[in-house]
């Protein structure tokens, strides 16, 4: 039945009729029918006069369906004030499917935390675009956010943040977080834990929305949340003289003195993992996390150790594990224990039924090279691992990991971090918010991005072509025979500059609707020359028929020409900005998405202003002041005197602004390089 397959992320949307999806008076009965010859995730959706219907083959192709349908419909009634250009209620057909079985976004918690309200919006927008994994990055140096029954340490300390003078009680402050431990908002900072009933409820309502939920709880390195807390732990048992239970958690030796710095600049974030210890301590948490699933009514399939960034130098002066390296029959050195200590985790999760995936850190060599290593580790070849690739930035030599791993049997998670970074700012703006430690990323350059063909479109500037051959001609593509272990994409969000709610909402839209469609979208399709995407009403009146099948044989497909990308981002950015942002703004409780800076120049006596996404709203003042939503809407060429200060930014429907962008008249001051 409908109403037991919908979940109840539209009730009291203020665009749906009263009843739209129980067919009221205003529309035509919605039908859901089994249809055996459509693929596992596919769907056909018909409008007419008679009725609604969404065919399936399974519970998840008729989500998606309702999913086109709900946006449609949602577009189809928005008042007039919306801002969307008006979509009419019209006879129909949509067949479609997607791309990649795995279309994921990831979701730093533990840097600065966000909440069950937040998490629930996110589940209501990735179902929304039809994204099917969340990874809820749980754990991390900064913060310990999910409560482990018998364990109170983990959260009491290790989710809390503020001034302290030794850690037993909170940790300190990390990215501005400030002074309060007992600051909880959920909604950013430094303080706050998902309850067990939380993440329980988390569970459930990904589970109804098609998402399956996989947790990371990272190790060996950025473990430091857990390591003080146990430490804390473990000293408050032995001053009551109960050595065997201070011992039975602890994660770090006491007597380690290695000398290592992590990415963070940590020297103590790393488990210990020649003690028994951290074992039991793994085994421990992972068997409570897997309860909770249980209670959900749900399987714990994939568990994420984390494991990237291992900071080379660690356990190397550590007595417990020169103790260890002695009577290890498989171990040569310190070097050999990163390795050991991840193939003792799969065992684990193996006898549980549970597949382990984590960065691709975890399946390499753990070597002085640190990020800049590609060698794997011939002790996991062959294995059930899903590395998650990372670590892409152009020029550092690791952009072909992805690759590198599918042809050696892996089947492997594109999380690219030239690409498909969210925290990235979008540009060399120091007004825009996020990092850009591995180059910028904006939604034309994610959505210029090829999967399956990387090297495509590289980000990289050469001095000749020779040079470009060469470059190209070291890195590894992707084998036709490989196609089928490249189970698909995620974008990450982390949140070390993410500290509230507003730079969240900023940074995760338009970001999650371009990535949703490159993960759903073939290549050679345009999204929506010939595939709906996870944004329906891409085309005004649908497309006319069903699409090509979305899985291509061999090569055949992997890349799309320079031609198709333009139209299919024209067609893209312009629905963006007049259907999908504004329903954005008003769904589930609204995002305030990004308002990027227009661009301007003054030519021949002319303002001239584009917008990244066409049909946004531009307006302009020519005396210094910021433009507000009176101000005068720039629609063609404006004249100027020369004596104006031109400001113009970006507006929505509802008068809300981006960061306005002076644009300097030619020979004045701020014309010059570095003028004012």
């Amino acid at each position: 039945a409908l109403t037991s397959l919908l979940p109840d992320m539209f009730e009291g949307h203020p665009w749906l009729p009263d009843g739209f999806f129980e067919g009221g008076a205003e529309a035509a009965p919605i039908v859901l029918r089994r249809a055996t010859g459509l693929p596992e995730e596919g769907y056909r959706l018909t409008v007419s006069e008679e009725e609604t219907g969404i065919e399936a083959s399974t519970r998840q192709g008729a989500l998606y369906g309702l999913m086109s349908l709900s946006q449609l419909a949602i577009q189809a009634h928005a008042p007039a004030s919306s801002g969307l250009d008006p979509l009419p209620w019209s006879a129909l057909e949509i067949v479609d499917e997607p791309f990649f079985a795995y279309r994921g976004m990831h979701f730093d918690i533990g840097r600065n935390y966000y909440g069950p309200d937040k998490l629930a919006q996110l589940l209501d927008f990735m179902a929304l675009f039809k994204l099917n994994n969340l990874h809820v990055n749980l754990t991390e140096d900064e913060g310990w956010r999910i409560e482990i029954p018998g364990l109170p340490e983990l959260t009491q300390i290790g989710a809390r943040r503020g001034h302290t003078v030794d850690e037993r009680d909170h940790l300190r402050p990390a990215y501005g977080s400030g002074p309060d431990p007992d600051n909880v908002t959920g909604l950013g900072g430094g303080s706050g834990h998902l309850t067990r009933e939380a993440f329980i409820d988390l569970l459930r309502k990904a589970d109804a929305r098609g998402i399956r939920v996989i947790p990371e709880v990272n190790s060996p390195g950025h473990s430091r949340a857990a390591v003080v807390a146990m430490r804390a732990r473990a000293e408050r048992l032995l001053a009551k003289g109960d050595s065997a239970a201070a011992w039975e958690f602890r994660l770090d030796d006491p007597d380690d003195r290695s000398m290592y710095r992590s990415a963070q600049g940590y020297t103590d974030n790393v488990v210990n993992v020649c003690l028994e210890g951290s074992y039991r301590f793994f085994e421990y948490v992972l068997d409570e996390i897997r309860a909770m699933y249980g209670e959900a009514g749900l399987e714990l399939e994939w568990f994420h150790m984390g494991g990237d960034e291992m900071p080379y130098g660690a356990w190397q002066r550590s007595p417990i594990c020169s103790a260890f390296l002695e009577r290890s029959d498989e171990a040569e050195s310190a070097d050999d224990l990163a390795g050991i200590y991840v193939d003792r985790i799969r065992g684990i999760l193996s006898e549980r039924g549970i597949r382990l995936v984590g960065w691709e850190d975890i399946l390499l060599r753990h070597s002085e090279q640190s990020h800049n290593e590609v060698s794997i580790s011939d002790r996991f070849m062959g294995t059930d691992v899903v590395p998650y690739v990372w670590n892409a930035s152009w020029g550092w030599g690791r952009e072909d990991m992805t690759y590198r791993f599918a042809n050696r049997g892996f089947e492997v998670v594109m999380s690219n971090s030239s690409a498909f970074y969210f925290d990235m700012t979008d540009d060399a703006d120091p007004e825009n918010y996020g990092l850009d430690w591995s180059g910028t990323v904006n939604v034309r350059e994610m959505w210029n991005t090829q999967p399956l063909d990387l090297f495509r479109y590289p980000k990289l500037t050469f001095d000749s072509p020779q040079e470009r051959r060469e470059w190209l001609g070291s890195k590894e593509a992707l084998l036709p025979d490989a196609r089928d272990r490249f189970l698909g994409i995620q974008a990450q969000m982390w949140t070390e500059t993410i500290r509230n709610e507003a730079i969240l909402d900023e940074m995760m839209m338009p970001n999650l609707a371009v990535f949703a469609t490159r993960a759903w979208s073939r290549p050679g399709s345009a999204a929506g020359v010939e595939s709906t995407g996870p944004i329906a009403a891409f085309e005004a009146d649908g497309p006319s028929g069903p699409a090509e099948p979305a899985r291509p044989s061999g090569n055949r497909g992997m890349s799309v020409s320079e031609d198709l990308l333009v139209e299919g981002w024209n067609r893209l950015s312009l629905t963006l900005s007049t259907r999908t942002l504004p329903m954005v703004g008003e769904t589930f409780g609204g995002m305030a998405y990004d308002l990027p800076k227009p661009g301007g120049v003054v030519r021949n006596g002319r303002l001239h202003a584009n917008h990244i996404l066409p049909g946004t709203q531009i307006r302009y003042t020519l005396d210094g002041t910021d433009p507000t939503d009176s101000s005068p809407l720039y629609t063609g060429p404006v004249p100027v005197p020369p004596s104006s200060r031109i400001r113009i930014a970006a507006f929505d429907h509802t008068g809300r602004s981006g960061r306005p962008l002076s644009v300097a008249q030619p020979g004045t001051a701020a014309d010059e390089p570095f003028g004012g």
